[in-house]
């Protein structure tokens, strides 16, 4: 009996040996082989005197041990099996050997960062560390020595972070761990007492740069080294007197003449101000600077005169329109006046943007919806924002639906029912079936006399039916899809108000966490928008497609801004005078092939003429736009008739470069300079007459005609141009 059971399981293995191996062709071996033989021949060549080159055989050995399992299976192969039984011994010779090495290498090259360290070398020492670590990720006395260098260098978060994570992370032994743990409340107090010396000597600049290090090392302290509410209080004492200092340089700039520096003081005093404006007595000093200096850039602009206006009048109006959004709104808005009514007539490119922003400009989710939102919400940062919608999905939305306690304790099996009910559909975001059950219990509950037992689950319904909702908003603003966004929120209002529940103080803190965040997120994904379209219209511009670039930029000036999302819409605007000249280039030169089609050939001259002006002047050319010049044409047609007509009138029109270029057309169609002496003649005299009404001096009007004194066709009208610019500009003085 047993001989038969053994001959059978003898036979099975036979067969299950043979299913496992590998019947492979003769490229399939030869590859085989190679691979088993190449990495025989890395392993064999391991040194083992080189610490350095320990990593290298570490990540060499792991390819290797790959490879051997790759091939376990083909035994049946003499050839393949041969080379993997070496390949399998010298992979395990050598793990074993690197098991053993890595850490003694990681000692060594501790130690020799130890003896860079006793001669200062700080980098090298540095160096040795970081290789000692490679070698050995928890070698805890190479992340001990780099964390008292950070510390050294003032990195105190960072280097507290490391040694944090030695005592989590690396099982440190007890005389390691109570050395770190002294270390950590070594570094916190010291540093904290050397911020408060600082601060003492009325360095509070320098104090606040130790103390946002201990704030950052507080941040990470899961082992509760640091004293928060201490090291709050310091740094609100330091903060306010920070603002008083800048206070006090603004003043001084401001006694000195220097807008621009009092300027500066005043915009860091007044970063202080926004974040502790609890804690500052009083914002009237920071009020009368800045009226003060917005007041002395009005003044300044006023007295601006010649090439310093030009440069400086817009700029510094400009300035004062952004120290009045500092000021109460009645201050706001008289200082706005007061700048408005100086601002030059805005050019029609001007105008054509803010006619476009302004029809773009919408109110916020804060602002429809204020009435969940308190004022203090302006003042909250990104980071804040984003902690309350955190807490609120933490207890609503993340949270499994929850059974409200009774507060009788006990209640009726129907009403329990539609409670459980109700709470299956909340589950899984069926909001219209949970409200309908609900209804249905609060008509039995009616008969039951249980009615508070209802309300308690309405309330708590309401409240997660809001939370959910809203989060599905922001997730839908997150995809880009506002309009599913507005009408999520739209419903949930609706909801709040069908319910009674705009005074319940948890569905106002929902509202108000989301709503700030909807407006966080919007702005920052119109923003993103703007972006998009910059490189859009860039790409048009580049491939001289100016209609395109053009409908890119009125739809990203589109985009709508609302009082707390202010986009910025500077590159568009710059974009948009970029294209402005090229485009209106395009519409005369079609306007002027419409108008030669007609055939009014002398309008067709003299807008073409004006045209190359126009060309000539802004460097069309280097906008990609292609220009065929007026004395090309002439040429072509070769009309003696039709080129004098255009030369006419050109000089009708005052465009004399474009003048001479088509007089230069009968130069190129034979004609000798001799032979429109007359017309030189005139042309000099009519173009010097107008130059000197413009004000040009006879050296810039030589300069401006200097590209045809070197050619001797022109030599009549070069000479007598010069001699009526002298006679001329003598007459001017």
């Amino acid at each position: 009996m047993y001989k038969k059971i053994f001959a059978i399981a003898f036979v099975l293995g036979l067969s299950l040996a043979s299913a496992f191996a590998q019947k492979l062709s003769d490229n399939e071996r030869s590859l085989a082989v190679d691979e088993l033989k190449s990495n025989i021949k890395t392993l064999s060549q391991f040194r083992y005197d080189v610490p350095e080159l320990l990593v290298v055989y570490n990540s060499q050995l792991r390819e290797a041990e790959k490879v051997v399992k790759k091939y376990k299976n083909y035994r049946d192969d003499f050839q393949v099996f041969d080379n993997w039984y070496t390949l399998s011994n010298l992979v395990d010779q050598n793990r074993t050997m690197l098991d053993f090495l890595l850490p003694k290498a990681a000692d060594n090259t501790y130690r020799l960062g130890m003896m860079k360290l006793q001669t200062n070398e700080v980098e090298r020492a540095t160096e040795y560390f970081n290789k000692a670590i490679t070698l050995d990720a928890n070698h805890i006395l190479s992340h001990y020595q780099l964390a008292k260098l950070d510390l050294d260098s003032m990195q105190i978060a960072r280097g507290a972070e490391r040694l944090t994570r030695i005592i989590l992370e690396m099982k440190p032994d007890t005389d390691q761990k109570e050395l770190i743990y002294n270390l950590l409340h070594y570094t916190y107090n010291t540093n904290y007492l050397y911020a408060i010396g600082l601060a003492s000597q009325g360095k509070h600049a320098r104090a606040m740069e130790v103390y946002n290090e201990l704030n950052k090392f507080c941040e990470i302290d899961t082992l509760e080294i640091c004293d928060e509410e201490e090291l709050e209080k310091s740094i609100a004492k330091s903060k306010n007197q920070i603002y008083s200092d800048h206070l006090k340089l603004a003043k001084k700039s401001l006694s000195n003449g220097k807008n621009a520096v009092a300027e500066n003081f005043a915009e860091i005093a007044y970063e202080y101000y926004a974040e502790n404006k609890e804690s500052i007595s009083g914002d009237a000093d920071f009020k009368d600077i800045i009226r003060q200096i917005a007041n002395n850039y009005i003044s300044e602009a006023k007295q601006l005169e010649g090439d310093r206006k030009a440069a400086l009048y817009q700029e510094y109006l400009d300035k004062a329109k952004k120290l009045s959004s500092y000021l109460d709104e009645m201050e706001r808005n008289e200082l706005r006046n007061q700048v408005a009514r100086l601002e030059p007539t805005k050019s029609k490119l001007q105008q054509k943007q803010e006619a476009i922003e302004e029809s773009a400009v919408e109110s916020s989710y804060t602002e429809k919806y204020g009435d969940y939102v308190a004022d203090a919400d302006d003042m909250k940062t990104p980071e804040e924002i984003q902690n309350d919608v955190d807490e609120v999905e933490k207890n609503y939305v993340n949270e499994k639906t929850k059974k409200t306690p009774s507060k009788s304790g006990e209640i009726s099996k129907a009403l329990d029912d539609k409670f459980y009910e109700t709470r299956s559909y909340l589950s899984v975001n069926s909001f219209e079936k949970a409200l309908e059950v609900l209804e249905k219990a609060n008509q039995l509950a009616k008969i039951e006399n249980e009615k508070a037992e209802v309300e308690d689950m309405y309330r708590q319904a309401i409240r997660e039916i809001t939370a959910k909702r809203m989060s599905a908003a922001e997730y839908a603003v997150w995809q880009g899809d506002i309009n599913r966004a507005d009408s999520l929120v739209n419903l949930t209002n609706d909801l709040i108000h069908s319910y009674k529940m705009e005074k319940d103080t948890a569905v106002v803190r929902i509202m108000n966490s989301y709503l700030n965040a909807l407006d966080q997120k919007v702005c920052s994904k119109r923003q993103d928008e703007l972006n998009s379209y910059v490189y859009n219209i860039l790409d048009c511009i580049k491939r001289s497609d100016y209609y395109k670039a053009e409908a890119y930029i009125r739809e990203a000036l589109a985009v709508p801004e609302t009082r707390k999302c202010k986009l910025d819409k500077s590159k568009l605007k710059a974009l948009m005078k970029q294209i402005e000249k090229p485009l209106e280039y395009i519409d005369r030169l079609d306007n002027a092939y419409t108008i030669l089609r007609s055939g009014d050939t002398a309008s067709y001259l003299q807008q073409y003429g004006s045209l190359e002006t126009m060309y000539n002047m802004y460097d069309l050319e280097s906008a990609n736009i292609k220009h065929t010049p007026l004395r090309q044409i002439l040429v072509n047609i070769d009309n003696t008739d039709l080129t004098l007509k255009a030369i006419e009138i050109l000089m009708r029109h005052k465009d004399y470069m474009v003048a001479l270029e088509a007089l230069g057309a009968l130069k190129d169609m034979g004609y000798k300079d001799t032979d429109t002496k007359k017309v030189q003649q005139r042309m000099a005299k009519l173009m010097a007459y107008d130059m000197n009404k413009q004000n040009y001096d006879y050296d810039a009007a030589v300069d401006a005609i200097s590209q045809y004194s070197s050619d001797k066709w022109y030599k009549v009208f070069v000479k007598d141009f010069k001699k009526n610019m002298k006679t001329l500009s003598r007459q001017s003085r």
